[in-house]
């Protein structure tokens, strides 16, 4: 168990965590640890990214899951403010329903922004859900358009259990629909399926809606079937369940304001109709509602406008207000409602013909009665309902009326009272039972208070001859005042005769000490036997013994009779003196009245001051012993006339106390100043001093000669200032004036502008500058080689005046000269011309030769490739030996000089005939530098070059008998061409 040391401790961490913790950004953070409870693995939360953890856990579908929380958790920063961010329920959803146990720990959730569908800090709790222990903080924001909204969840089918919610936010909401809608609103749940219990619900809450409605006349929705349904309470909007021991103390105030737009007006039905069912407790009850208590006000403004004034005429608002439950179809009992006010107020286009309104301190509209239920028919007036009045609902008997369901059922023992209205039992707040007192004759009721004790009785009727002995319960047991009754019951009266019946009589003084304590039988009158009692005086009253309370009167009962005593008011002596202690009144005044003197007394008014009464000291307060009060009297220095002058004319004139320094409080006095000089205060002649009598101050003025500023600048540049005295000629110290060259001209200082001459006033002196025609270097060149270099002034043309330029011929071309680039322009810059000269090719020729024939003979220019454009060489076949075109020799290159190629052929053996057919499947290889040449090869067959490790090189597919295969390096490869392999050397 935490100690009392141990719970403060941790209160002022949670406070020191509250004043710094950051807000929550959305982030969300596994928790760092878990325990186990009840055998079930709990995750232990202590942020709000943990718990954002955990909800997004629940929401990816690990709906079984628990948590308790390990202290507050802040969203906002501070528990005052709220995040920024929103919250997504945990369960947000029909698909991720919450089904595990989320233990609060007795911890609070402050400042989430909820802006869902389902919204709360749980959406929708499953049926084996529980949620308990747990406090929302009023910072907590509700802003949506959701149709669910709960203080703690939206859609419960669980357990809900344990929980508080402090309610001081505005639910704001925006609809716009076609036909209709329905909404919910509680402070703990929009619809309760489940149970509730012990649920406490604070504050106010305020929610607004603006709904529009839009109304069609087609076949899939007639005109008049527009309709918004809300169902708002404080604890739940819609009961299905149970809900128990739960209490709203928060007003309920919503505000609509409700539009209506036509897509046909052409039928006058009544368009739309809103419908609000608002309870204390549930808007709408179809379950149980029992043992509930009600303490908020309700609240309703209804605006509507509309885009056509049909609209606005043929509109309907029903409203059912009620402390329990706007409408029962279910079972309720059992439960109060104690509220002020149940108002509902119409805007300008609700007229009257067009509204219902229902208000009852019970139940607006009952399907089915609400049982052994009440509300404060002193407090709510203008309403219906079984109603009882604040004294009735105020007495014991009426906590065991809802205990028993007005005697019908055992006492549930669920309710208590302590101070007014019924509350609910606790271990400090005992059921409320009933004691039956049975005197054989008569019976009498009386009723337990929350300490379960009652007042007990005296018979109604004796027997003869007999006295009564006391009461005794159902085991025979003597009960009394001090007996503590845990249960209904009935207790019976003993007699017994005469002398065997002694009852005790005690006299107490007012503490409760026995005085005196005697034994009676029934009819003695007892007689005080010791000192006559005393009362010590105290400051305010002398005492005297008066008598006893209850008047000593003949024994029926064990009695205690406890001392009475007269007061006597002490008086004592007030007295008033003067400030010198002169007395002025004194007389006696009793004790605890305020003493009284009327008249003022006065002081002789001195040179230096003057004197008012200003009250007594000390303060004059109701008498408690002797007391002197002295007169006080206020001060006020004389004050005396002071001016101060310039010239003659007053500047100030201004009382001053006696022996004060007077001030000047006016702007400093000046004299005006001349074009030579100025004129500044030197002080007051005489010199200021303290006041003594009435005084006339003349202002005194220094003279100093007058500077102007004069400035030396360059264009806008200033280059100097100073400040120069009257009648000085003025010189400029600093370096020689400078002018940026422009590419036209250089500048070089001539002098200022104006003459420097007296300075009389501000001068400004600017610099003037004579200017020079800039040249510049203009080069021609050709090939790298500078032909000519000469300065040429700006504006001039200038002209290359040598032979004109030439390019020596490369191997492959001639040059002309062309012209210059960039073309000649006048100067205006330094330039530099490059020639810019011609190309034209030369012409080789190239020769195709068979043997000693010339088969073809072409100029080609320089860099082309020549092309062979006759027939394909061939060579006459030998006895031996038959030949093939395979090419030319050298391979065919860009032109660079004349050349001669040459065919060149491939020879096959003669073999016969089945030779011949294997040498015609067969190819031939050869090698020039990197490439390896084919020849023969049989088109449409597959091809691929490997290198001695079987690595591919080159593949593909034989598309003329002659093509040619690039090796990648020097090395031996394997050539296969179909079935045929070769091998060869790249060297």
């Amino acid at each position: 168990m935490m100690t009392i040391k141990n719970k403060v401790l941790a209160i002022l961490l949670a406070m020191a965590f509250n004043a710094f913790a950051a807000a929550w950004t959305g982030t969300n953070v596994e928790p760092a640890s878990t325990k186990t409870i009840d055998g079930k693995k709990f995750y232990v939360i202590s942020s709000p990214d943990e718990l954002a953890w955990f909800a997004k856990e629940v929401n990816d579908g690990n709906t079984n899951i628990n948590a308790v929380l390990n202290n507050d958790i802040i969203f906002g920063g501070t528990s005052s403010t709220t995040c920024s961010y929103s919250w997504t329920p945990i369960g947000k959803d029909s698909s991720v329903m919450f089904n595990g146990t989320f233990d609060g720990n007795g911890y609070g959730v402050y400042g989430m922004r909820v802006s869902s569908r389902f919204a709360g800090l749980f959406g929708i709790i499953a049926n084996n859900g529980v949620v308990e222990n747990l406090f929302i903080g009023a910072s907590t924001l509700f802003k949506s358009n959701g149709l669910y909204q709960g203080g703690v969840v939206a859609i419960n089918a669980g357990l809900v259990r344990n929980v508080r919610h402090s309610i001081s936010n505005i639910v704001y909401d925006t609809l716009t629909h076609v036909g209709d809608y329905k909404i919910y609103r509680g402070g703990i749940a929009a619809i309760n399926y489940g149970r509730i219990e012990n649920a406490f619900v604070e504050g106010s809450l305020k929610q607004e809606y603006s709904i529009t409605h839009r109304c069609y006349s087609s076949s899939s929705l007639e005109v008049g079937k527009a309709t918004t349904i809300m169902y708002i309470g404080g604890i739940c909007g819609s009961n299905e369940g149970q809900i128990s021991v739960s209490k709203n103390i928060s007003d309920i105030e919503f505000n609509t304001s409700h539009n209506t737009i036509f897509v046909s007006s052409s039928r006058p039905e009544k368009s739309i109709m809103l419908m609000k069912y608002t309870g204390g407790i549930c808007g709408s009850n179809s379950g149980t509602i029992s043992n509930n208590v009600n303490f908020g006000n309700i609240y309703t403004l209804h605006d509507e406008t509309g885009e056509e004034t049909i609209g606005r005429e043929y509109s309907s608002v029903n409203d059912f207000l009620a402390g329990i439950v706007g409408v029962n179809k279910g079972d309720a009992n059992n439960n109060i409602s104690v509220m002020d006010s149940l108002n509902a107020n119409y805007g300008l286009y609700v007229k009257s013909s067009n509204k219902k309104t229902v208000k009852s301190g019970v139940c607006a509209l009952a399907e089915q009665e609400c049982v052994n239920s009440y509300y404060d028919l002193r407090r709510l007036t203008g309403v219906s309902g079984l109603g009882k009045t604040t004294v009735e609902m105020q007495k014991d008997q009426f906590a065991w009326i809802l205990n028993t369901t007005n005697g019908t059922t055992e006492n549930s023992e669920i309710w208590s009272r302590y101070n007014d209205y019924p509350t609910f039992a606790k271990d400090t707040l005992l059921a409320i039972h009933k004691v039956v007192f049975n005197d054989g004759s008569n019976t009498s009721n009386a009723y337990t208070n929350y300490k379960g004790l009652t007042e007990i009785s005296l018979p109604s009727d004796i027997p003869e001859g007999k006295a009564f002995a006391g009461w005794v319960n159902s085991n025979g047991e003597l009960v009394d005042s001090t007996t503590v009754f845990t249960e209904d019951q009935t207790v019976t009266a003993v007699f017994k005769d005469w002398e065997d019946v002694v009852y005790s009589i005690r006299f107490l003084d007012e503490k409760g000490n026995v005085l005196d304590l005697q034994s009676a039988h029934s009819g003695e009158t007892p007689v005080y036997g010791a000192a006559t009692p005393t009362k010590k005086s105290t400051v305010a009253y002398t005492y005297t013994f008066k008598g006893w309370s209850p008047e000593i009167a003949p024994a029926v009962w064990h009695t205690d009779y406890t001392v009475m005593f007269d007061s006597t008011i002490n008086q004592y002596k007030v007295s008033y003196v003067d400030y010198d202690g002169t007395e002025l009144f004194s007389s006696m005044f009793d004790y605890g009245t305020k003493p009284t003197y009327s008249t003022i007394p006065k002081k002789t008014n001195t040179v230096a001051y003057l004197y008012s009464f200003a009250g007594w000291s000390p303060t004059v307060e109701n008498v408690s012993g002797e007391a002197v009060y002295k007169a006080v009297y206020d001060s006020v220095l004389q004050k005396y006339s002071i001016e101060f002058k310039v010239n003659g004319e007053t500047l100030l004139s201004k009382d001053y106390d006696y022996g004060s320094v007077p001030k000047y409080e006016n702007a400093t006095p000046t004299k005006p100043a001349t074009k030579a000089y100025s004129y500044s205060f030197a002080g007051w002649e005489p010199e200021i001093a303290k006041v003594t009598k009435a005084t006339s101050y003349t202002a005194k003025f220094d003279s100093s000669l007058n500077k102007y500023m004069v400035v030396f600048q360059n264009g806008a540049k200033v280059l100097q200032d100073s400040e120069i005295e009257y009648g000085k000629v003025p010189a400029y110290e600093g370096e020689t004036p400078q002018k940026t060259s422009t590419a036209k001209y250089d500048y070089s200082f001539s002098s200022w502008s104006p003459v420097l001459t007296k300075v009389v006033d501000e001068a400004t002196y600017t610099a003037l500058f004579d200017s020079t025609l800039r040249s510049y270097e203009v080069s021609f060149v050709s090939e790298g080689e500078t032909l000519l270099a000469k300065e040429y002034e700006y504006g001039t043309l200038p002209k290359f005046e040598g032979n004109e330029p030439s390019k020596k011929e490369s191997k492959g071309f001639t040059y002309s000269f062309k012209g210059w680039n960039p073309s000649v322009a006048m100067v205006k810059d330094k330039a530099v011309y490059t020639a810019v000269f011609d190309s034209v090719a030369k012409t080789f020729v190239v020769t195709f030769m068979n043997g000693k024939d010339t088969l073809q003979s072409t100029a080609v220019s320089y860099g082309n490739t020549p092309e062979y454009k006759g027939k394909t060489p061939t060579k006459t076949s030998s006895d031996k030996y038959e030949f093939n075109f395979s090419g030319w020799s050298p391979k065919l290159a860009a032109v660079t000089e004349d050349a001669v190629y040459k065919a060149v052929f491939d020879s096959t053996t003669k073999q016969g005939l089945s030779i011949n057919r294997i040498l015609a499947n067969n190819f031939v290889v050869q090698v020039s530098g990197m490439q390896v040449w084919i020849t023969n090869a049989r088109t449409g067959s597959p091809y691929a070059l490997f290198d001695l490790q079987g690595h591919v090189v080159a593949k593909g597919v034989v598309d003329q008998k002659s093509f040619v295969i690039n090796a990648e390096n020097r090395g031996r490869y394997i050539v296969r061409i179909g079935k045929l392999s070769k091998n060869v050397s790249v060297k």
